[in-house]
Parts: structure tokens; C-alpha cells; sequence
């Protein structure tokens, strides 16, 4: 009896013992299904380490002394030192390491940063050996593409593919014809560029022969020249180089051109139907129809204007005026004496005439004949800018400026020369041009600058003199444009590198209240071909500011942190299906470092957190947590495959750290 108590007693406390063992071991099992093995160091470095890279058999990393690049083979587990580089080493003013793929590795010369404003792009072998790097083992890639207009460069590598973009003028100088943007690959030790429309990106991230691309689609100071289309339900501009066409709400944008095209400063034209606008770009003039097909070359020249019918453009060749036909035929050359022309022609509303500022004063010139007359002559110290007929073609509005002493007005002239008066006090420091008519002929919009306390405006004032308004604005507004109902004036602030404003802007003509600014309320997202640059993917993104997007790539994924008013979320999205999966909310976006993905999972850093998420279902999970004092000093995390790779502080020295999933 006893003995059998004693059994059942072993057996009872052996059935516990393997419950709890049994329980344990699915405590255990859970986590080592999502880190098995737990967090381990795999090297240490006594230099702070500031940026993080893998590429599948790679791991490499970049300490704050900007004196060299250590690489691990993760198969070998060698450790390798490439020495410093042409970029110099004093810290922020050195060089950053970004991506690199293959042998080679990209980065840039200058701040520090993703902005290289000073020296441009350059890469570098990951074989190359010793202090300091050999000849030919780095070579300039994009020399000069600045930071421009707050659109900064980007890279991307995927462990086999190098990819870049850049826009700008070299040397922040914008001669005619120089804007540099695009998208580049790089192969071996040359670059080529992906055939599309590029938009200056947030950011780009490549996975074999694809790359996906967040377009920076902003207000920026890039933005020049908008002009109402014939019905009012469009605004077309010139948008870094490209023609671009919105509705009067900032909604529904379309890129029409390809960039970059458009020479800068110069506004698109629409003809009288809407159909086609004119543009000029490279010396020539380009038509592209209304929804952005069929861009095609019409004639060398520049300053199109479009006859009122629609058949003919006036346009300026060599200082002299001609004509063509709309289909490009028919070229007439209507002056000879190569005079200096300072403005667009501008055509008399009975298409019999057309109006050009050139040496002298403000010509009339007879579009059949080419017979010329001054309505509005000068002497050398003046001079005549912008004319433009009034609705009924009774009169013609211009600027005068006197060159000595800055001064300028508005004037408005009878066709035939008669009665020219000034609308705005003559003489005067303060600084107008641009006149616009408004469709009933009653009023006149320009751009104005006060001398006394040299701030800009738009203003506008009845053709008798009488009612002038300004109209709020705290930037440097560009010429305005009316919409035919007369109700309201768009313009651009387009006019310093510097400015923080930029944009289009729409004001309300009469109102008192600020204007307007047509800023995007979403974004493109979009996956293309890497040779081809077809799209294969877009998606439009709500997004509020750009400045905090960034994106990763999988091949088959698109993972995207964007920031939305208040609300910071991850975005995903499925380019097989096109499915876009439901927002993640996250607390704070300017937390989330360090996104990367693989397959369908991904891994990004929230403050002390390394999170893995699974990009099919949402799921999210803690992998490690750093203490307080490491969480500003982590590079990462990065994922290749089953393994994740994160650096910390530890101490005086700086671990690379490494948990690896199920």
C-alpha cells in the first residue's frame, strides 16, 4: 500500500515536474521563435559608430572620426579596415559613408549628410586597402549636384546595385539650360541614367532590377510663373524645370513635361482652346498637350505667345520677332533690325497686332507686314518691360523703369500712342513690373516692393488710378495671373534660393485675408523598372511633410514612415497585388530610425526599442531594448535574411549587437 502511495505520489509529482517542463519550454519556445540565442555582440569598436549597412554577407560601419570604413564578412567572419579618402576628415565638414554593393561603396563628400551641397557624389572600392586610398580607387560620380532648393540627394543600395538621385545647378550658379535631375544607376565605374520623368524624391530604395521612389512633391522655391487655363479649371506652372498642371485647389497634380526640360523662370503658355501649352526649354519651343502626352519640339526660339485663334506663335529668335504655324510650319520672320528684346510679344485681342518691348521703348508691331511703330518711346535712361493689351485692345499696360535710380511705375498707354499716363506714383523708389489685366479690363495686378521697408506684395489697381490694394505676402512673389471669372490671382514665390515660403499661391482680389498657399495633400509613391524606368506601381501617399519620409524596399514590399499633421504612421503596400495594407499608427515619427526589410519582414528602431514587424499582417514585436543612455547613439537596425544587426554604446567603446529570428 505504501509502495503503491509512493508510486502514485512519483507518478503525480513527475507529471508536474514534466507540465512545468512542457510549460517552460513553451515559454521558451516563444522566444527564441522570435530571437533564438538571444542578443549577442559580434565586434566592438572604441569610436562611436554613426551609420550602419549590410548587403548579405557584409556588414559594414562608419564611426564618428570619419577616418575609415570597417567591414565584416559575415561568412568569414574577417574584419577588415579601408583606410580614408579624398573627402577629407574633419568631422562634419568630412564625408559620410551610405550604401554600398558589390565592390563598390557610394558616398558624400561635404556635410556630413544626405545633403551634399559641396562636392558631390563619389564611390569608392570596398577593396581598396591602406591610408590613404590608391589612385583610381574612388571616382567622382556626380560632381556638383547640389542640394538645391531643399532638394537634397539620395541613395540606395541593395548589396548588388548602387542607385542615386540629384538635382540642381552646379555650383548653386542656374545659367539657361543647366538643371541636373534624375535618377542613376551605377555600373562598374559609370553612371546611367534611368529613363523617366523624375520628381525631386524623400527619399529611394532599390531591390534588384526595381527601385521605389517617395517623391518630395512640395511647395518649394522652384516653383515659378502659374498661370490659369482658359476655363479657369486648371493652374499650369514650371515646377524645378518641369511643366506641371493642378487644380485651383492644389488637388489633382499631374507632372506634364519631362524633367529636366523647362528652362527655369519661364512660365508655361496655354493655348486660347486649353488643349496644348507652349514652353520654352534648351533654346527651342515645346508644345505638350493638356494631359502631359505628346511633348514635341515646335521651333528654336523662345518667349512664346499664342495667337488669340490659335493657329500661330509669335515667339523671339535672335532678338527678332517671328511667327509659325501651331503644326510648325510656315516660319515668318516679321522684324530684321535685331534690336534687344526684353520681353514676350503679346498679341492684340483681334489677332492683327502684337506688342514687345524692345530697345527704345514699347513697339506695336503688324503681324502681316512686320510694320513697326512706338507707342511708348525712351531715351537711354529708361527703359520699357513687359506690355500687355487690355481686354476690349484699346489700351496697352507696361513697366518703365529709370536705370540710375531704380525707379519704376506702371503706366498704361492708348493703342495708338495717345494718352499715356502712369498708374502708380512716377517717380518712385518703389519697385513694380509684372502687369497683369484683369478679364473685364477695370483692373490691373502687379508685383510690388516698398523701398521704405522693402517687403513685397501683390497688388492691384483700377486702370483709373483710384483703389489700390496690397494684398498680404511676406515672401517675393512672382508675376500673377488672373482666373477668367476676375475673382481671384495666383503667382509663385520663386524668387530666393533662400526663402522658406516657395510655392504657389492663390489670393482672393478685394479680400483682406492671407493668401492661400496650394501646398500637396498627398504624395507619390512609385516602383519602376531599374533599365527601363517603367512604372510598375504608384501609389498616392497622404502625407503632410515630406521633410520625416522614409522608405524600404523588398522587392515585393514597400515599407514607408510618413508624417501626416499630427499623426506619424507606417505605411505598406504590396506591388504585386497593389494592395495597400492599413495604417500603423506610431507615436512619435521622429523616433523611428533605421527601417529595413527583408522578404516580408521588416525591423526599424522606436526609441529604446528594435522592433520586428511582419509586413503581411502588422504584427509588430520587441526584439531587444537598449538602456536610456545607448538609445541616441544607435545606428540600425538593419536585416538581412534571419539575422538583425543594431549598434549601441557600451561604455567607452561602441558593439555591434545581432539577435537572429526564426
Amino acid at each position: 500500500m505504501r509502495l503503491r502511495l509512493v508510486r502514485t505520489i512519483g507518478r503525480v509529482v513527475g507529471a508536474l515536474a514534466v507540465l512545468a517542463l512542457v510549460t517552460s519550454a513553451t515559454a521558451d519556445a516563444r522566444q527564441v521563435a522570435r530571437n533564438p540565442g538571444g542578443v549577442r555582440t559580434v565586434a566592438t569598436t572604441s569610436a562611436p559608430i554613426i551609420d550602419l549597412m549590410a548587403d548579405g554577407v557584409r556588414l559594414a560601419w562608419v564611426t564618428d572620426r570619419f577616418d575609415s570604413l570597417k567591414v565584416l564578412n559575415l561568412v568569414s567572419h574577417r574584419l577588415v579596415s579601408l583606410g580614408r579618402h579624398p573627402c577629407g576628415t574633419d568631422g562634419y565638414w568630412g564625408w559620410t559613408w551610405t550604401v554600398f554593393a558589390g565592390t563598390r561603396a557610394l558616398f558624400g563628400c561635404g556635410s556630413g549628410s544626405l545633403s551634399w551641397e559641396w562636392e558631390g557624389l563619389n564611390s569608392a572600392s570596398l577593396e581598396a586597402r591602406g591610408v590613404p586610398y590608391g589612385p583610381g580607387a574612388a571616382f567622382v560620380v556626380a560632381k556638383d549636384d547640389i542640394d538645391y532648393y531643399g532638394n537634397t540627394m539620395r541613395a540606395a543600395g541593395d548589396g548588388r546595385t548602387l542607385v542615386y538621385f540629384g538635382s540642381g545647378f552646379p555650383n548653386d550658379d542656374p545659367p539657361p539650360n543647366s538643371w541636373r535631375e534624375g535618377t542613376w544607376r551605377i555600373v562598374g565605374s559609370r553612371t546611367v541614367r534611368i529613363p523617366y520623368k523624375p520628381q525631386p524624391v524623400a527619399d529611394i530604395a532599390v531591390s534588384g532590377r526595381r527601385f521605389a521612389t517617395l517623391d518630395r512633391e512640395r511647395a518649394c522655391a522652384c516653383d515659378w510663373l502659374p498661370v490659369y487655363s482658359p476655363d479657369g479649371r486648371e493652374i499650369a506652372w514650371n515646377h524645378g524645370g518641369a511643366i506641371w498642371s493642378m487644380q485651383p485647389d492644389g488637388t489633382h497634380r499631374l507632372q506634364l513635361s519631362h524633367a529636366p526640360v523647362a528652362d527655369p523662370r519661364t512660365a508655361p503658355r496655354w493655348s486660347p482652346t486649353g488643349a496644348t501649352l507652349a514652353f520654352e526649354a534648351k533654346g527651342s519651343i515645346f508644345l505638350i498637350d493638356r494631359d502631359g502626352t505628346n511633348q514635341r519640339q515646335l521651333v528654336a526660339g523662345g518667349r512664346p505667345s499664342w495667337s488669340p485663334d490659335g493657329s500661330r506663335l509669335a515667339f523671339v529668335r535672335a532678338n527678332d520677332l517671328w511667327l509659325v504655324g501651331a503644326d510648325g510650319k510656315g516660319e515668318t520672320r516679321l522684324t530684321n533690325d535685331a534690336l534687344k528684346t526684353t520681353s514676350r510679344p503679346d498679341w492684340s485681342p483681334d489677332g492683327t497686332k502684337l506688342a514687345v518691348a524692345r530697345v527704345g521703348g514699347i513697339h506695336v508691331i503688324d503681324a502681316s507686314s512686320g510694320a513697326a511703330r512706338y507707342v511708348s518711346a525712351t531715351t537711354a535712361l529708361y527703359e520699357d518691360h513687359d506690355p500687355v493689351w487690355s481686354p476690349d485692345g484699346s489700351r496697352i499696360a507696361f513697366e518703365r523703369r529709370e536705370s540710375q535710380y531704380r525707379e519704376s511705375a506702371i503706366f498704361v498707354v492708348g493703342a495708338d500712342g495717345a494718352n499715356a499716363r502712369s498708374l502708380t506714383t512716377w517717380p518712385s523708389l518703389d519697385y513694380v513690373e509684372a502687369p497683369s489685366w484683369s478679364p473685364d479690363g477695370t483692373r490691373i495686378a502687379f508685383v510690388f516692393e516698398g523701398v521704405e521697408d522693402d517687403r513685397y506684395s501683390i497688388r492691384t489697381i483700377r486702370t483709373d488710378g483710384t483703389k489700390s490694394q496690397a494684398h498680404k505676402w511676406s515672401g517675393r512673389p512672382g508675376a500673377p495671373s488672373w482666373s477668367p471669372d476676375g475673382a481671384t490671382v495666383v503667382y509663385a514665390d520663386g524668387g530666393y534660393p533662400s526663402h522658406e515660403l516657395g510655392g504657389v499661391w492663390r489670393t482672393r482680389v478685394g479680400a483682406t485675408d492671407e493668401p492661400t498657399r496650394l501646398d500637396p495633400t498627398t504624395t507619390p509613391l512609385e516602383v519602376r523598372d531599374l533599365i527601363s524606368g517603367r512604372l510598375i506601381r504608384r501609389w498616392d501617399v497622404p502625407v503632410e511633410s515630406t521633410d520625416l519620409a522614409v522608405i524600404a524596399f523588398s522587392g515585393r514590399y514597400v515599407l514607408a514612415r510618413v508624417q501626416s499633421g499630427e499623426q506619424a504612421a507606417l505605411d505598406r503596400y504590396d506591388i504585386v497585388s497593389g494592395k495597400r495594407f492599413p495604417r500603423l499608427p506610431l507615436r512619435f515619427a521622429s523616433s523611428v530610425s533605421g527601417i529595413s526589410l527583408a522578404s516580408d519582414r521588416g525591423v526599424y528602431r522606436a526609441d529604446r526599442r528594435i522592433v520586428y514587424l511582419d509586413l503581411k499582417t502588422g504584427r509588430r514585436e520587441t526584439l531587444a531594448t537598449v538602456s536610456a543612455k545607448q538609445a541616441s547613439s544607435v545606428a540600425g537596425p538593419v536585416i538581412e535574411g534571419k539575422r538583425v544587426f543594431w549598434t549601441e554604446r557600451f561604455g567607452n567603446e561602441s558593439r555591434v549587437r545581432e539577435v537572429a529570428l526564426r
